[in-house]
């Protein structure tokens, strides 16, 4: 390889198109200071796609275009071609000559070239690369080159040395491919990371579903809580109903009982009245009474006895008034007790009366006396005033009894208000005690409701932990094959995208199709692309097509004539093409049924492929008289038999030929394989 020709158009000092061929050997290009010898080392480097203005001695990359002089107009582009002879193919294309050109207009537009095709930069430096040539080769020796390079560091001397050692594409692609690692690690972490987020989400949903349906079994519980709360509240509803009916009939029989002692009070009353009316009687009969002082004055003391045990009472009664807090029984006491009292006076009024009758009878045995006890008369007119003040004080008596018995009447009426106050705060307490008492039970049930649940989540989520643990476990083991095959995916998709392993010529005319371009419509795509088969059976379809998967598939001549001119003009080598409309296929025929039951012979080789309907001709051509065996044994057999008349395959990739040659032997791993791949 070597340089054959360079062709400079408008690149600085060269305004006209020159053409300086390098014929083999060593050729100096000699001239005087300023003449542009430097310039054609300048435009080697330009045209391999250096970028950087100042190693091409100028301030901008629009410097490189002539600009004129006194004599001359500048011109609107700069151009330079060069030729490399490609005879010993060190760079790895079909062309024995390659051309490499680099346009720039005034405008900045640009543009690269390969054989007159336009290209990217990437594709010129990858075309060079590991071949000594580039902008940064070190092919091209500028002045004081030699002492750059002797005083550079040894990282950038190593640089050098790896590309004169053709290691430097290998390199790129390690460092694509690390980056490209790297990326996929950072997407494996994110992916990760959503893992681990998702995860809390999952337990909070558990949680809240739980929380639902421990919500529900809850309000089932107070509804049924509630209901057995009612029927209980009904229950003490009516028991109260009837202690207040109790109640309501001891209050009437305390009613009547008083009015009977008010009936009894105004029987005493009215014996007083009749006293009253007596005691005129009495004064005319007192001069008689004489014999009678003793007994009146032990009357006298008896009833001054009773009046001061009344005054002890009514003291009593109101303190007793002022003990509000005593209970309602207390109250019922004390207003027995005041009937007996009122009993007893009724019995002292009896006695009294009884007494008065006795009187009466005397009175009038005193009055047949009368004449004899005159002269007693002025003795007895003291006592009798005595006995006038006796009478004063009973009466006084009977009205302090009577103020006694209404407030007697008012004491009753506040119990009785402060019976109702205490028995609706009693019953008021006892449902609050119910209450309280059922909550208190149910609280006790649910608290060892709720231990049981405890001990049953507290036993389930160790199972959980468990199964986790082991979800874990499967997870991690699952990631790290999901990112060994996501690896192993994008490296094949790439490499099915870039079509890599096909043919320069093959991939063009794919690529011309992937394109869209409307002249290459008819292109289906490679055979290895249209056929599949299963994984077990890769190997021998692969054997049985051999070349052929990289033959292209049109659908007429017209559609593979118009591939096969693109190749030639643009020097792409050669393809295969297998039109739809023209090619025919063959099978075993008749006989292929008795082949196919032989000992060893799975199938034929084209019923082991799918394809489409419209590829069953192409198909037929290249696999329909082809055998699949299941190992080398039988198919020696079947070949001895059968005189070596046909093709065959085993699945484990040995070939026998019509006329008895064998392929056979150790193979790569077939991951790149443009057929085992898809």
């Amino acid at each position: 390889m070597y340089l054959k020709e360079l062709d400079l158009h408008g690149f600085k000092s060269f305004p006209d198109k020159v053409k300086l061929e390098f014929n083999k050997g060593i050729t100096a290009v000699v001239g005087p200071n300023g003449s542009g010898k430097s310039n054609i080392s300048d435009a080697v480097k330009w045209v391999l796609g250096e970028q950087r203005a100042k190693s091409l001695r100028g301030g901008k990359m629009e410097d490189v275009i002539f600009s004129g002089t006194a004599n001359r107009r500048p011109v609107g582009f700069a151009e330079v071609s060069m030729t490399i002879d490609n005879a010993d193919k060190k760079i790895p294309v079909d062309y024995s000559e390659i051309t490499v050109t680099r346009r720039v207009y005034r405008s900045g537009e640009s543009g690269y070239f390969i054989n007159g095709t336009e290209c990217r930069l990437k594709d010129i430096y990858e075309l060079f690369m590991d071949t000594g040539i580039g902008r940064d080769g070190y092919s091209i020796i500028g002045q004081g080159k030699i002492d750059e390079i002797l005083s550079n560091k040894s990282e950038d001397r190593r640089q050098l040395f790896e590309e004169a050692a053709g290691i430097v594409k290998y390199k790129n692609r390690r460092a694509e491919a690390e980056g490209k690692l790297e990326k996929e690690h950072q997407n494996l972490l994110r992916v990760t990371d959503i893992i681990s987020e998702i995860e809390p989400l999952e337990k909070q949903a558990d949680k809240a579903r739980k929380y639902l349906e421990l919500y529900e079994e809850m309000k089932e519980a107070d509804i049924a809580l509630f209901a057995i709360n009612g029927k209980r509240l009904e229950e003490d509803a009516e028991k109260i109903k009837a202690l207040m009916e109790n109640n309501s009939a001891v209050m009437e029989e305390t009613d009547r009982r008083l009015e009977e002692l008010a009936g009894e009070a105004s029987g005493i009353k009215n014996a007083v009245a009749a006293l009253d009316a007596e005691s005129g009687e009495l004064n005319r009969a007192i001069a008689g009474l004489s014999g009678e002082i003793e007994r009146n004055e032990g009357l006298r003391v008896l009833t001054g006895e009773q009046t001061k045990n009344l005054r002890e009472a009514a003291l009593r009664y109101d303190e007793e008034n002022k003990t509000k807090k005593e209970s309602v029984e207390k109250n019922n006491g004390e207003i027995t007790a005041l009937r007996e009292a009122i009993e007893a006076e009724a019995r002292n009024m009896e006695e009294i009366s009884a007494e008065i009758d006795r009187r009466q009878e005397e009175l009038r045995t005193m009055l047949n006396e009368q004449s004899e006890y005159e002269e007693k008369t002025e003795n007895y007119k003291s006592e009798m005033i005595e006995r006038i003040k006796l009478t004063a004080d009973l009466k006084g008596t009977m009205e302090r009894t009577d103020a006694v018995i209404e407030q007697f009447e008012e004491r009753k009426k506040q119990l009785v208000s402060e019976r109702e106050k205490t028995e609706r705060s009693l019953r008021e307490k006892k449902i609050s005690l119910n209450s309280a008492r059922l909550r208190l039970e149910e609280t006790e049930d649910e608290i060892e409701e709720a231990g049981k649940e405890i001990k049953r989540l507290e036993s389930k989520r160790e199972g959980v932990l468990k199964v986790i643990s082991v979800i874990d476990e499967g997870i991690r083991d699952k990631s790290s094959k999901l990112s060994e095959k996501s690896s192993r995916l994008k490296v094949l998709s790439a490499m099915e995208k870039e079509h890599d392993g096909y043919y320069k010529s093959v991939k063009a005319i794919l690529q011309l199709r992937d394109d869209s371009v409307p002249s290459f419509k008819g292109v289906k795509g490679a055979v290895a692309q249209l056929f599949k088969t299963d994984e077990k059976y890769e190997m021998a379809i692969e054997t049985a097509l051999g070349g052929s998967m990289q033959s292209i598939v049109v659908e007429n001549e017209n559609d593979a004539r118009t591939a096969v001119n693109y190749l030639k003009e643009h020097r792409l080598g050669r393809a295969t093409f297998l039109p739809v409309s023209t090619v025919k296929g063959r099978t075993l025929g008749a006989e292929k049924d008795a082949l196919l039951s032989e000992k060893g012979v799975i199938a034929a080789a084209v019923d082991l492929v799918k394809f489409d309907r419209e590829y069953t001709g192409i198909a037929e051509s290249l696999l329909g008289r082809i055998i699949v065996m299941d190992g080398m044994d039988n198919a020696i057999a079947f070949a001895r038999k059968h005189k070596q008349s046909y093709r065959l395959v085993t699945v484990e990739g040995e070939s026998f030929m019509p006329g008895g040659a064998i392929t056979g032997g150790s193979l790569g791993k077939k991951d790149g394989g443009v057929f085992g791949r898809k």
